[in-house]
């Protein structure tokens, strides 16, 4: 992984820190939401 090589690169240290703290998070709920959407329609 790149950022283990270069811990100090500040814009993909921020991307990453943005993927885990809003996109997974916002990826799962979107997730658990259609699951639960196609229960609904089953």
């Amino acid at each position: 992984m790149k950022l283990q090589s270069q811990p100090k690169d500040k814009p993909l240290k921020k991307a990453v820190h943005t993927l885990r703290k809003d996109l997974l998070p916002r990826l799962q709920k979107d997730e658990v939401q259609q699951s639960c959407l196609a229960i609904g329609t089953a």
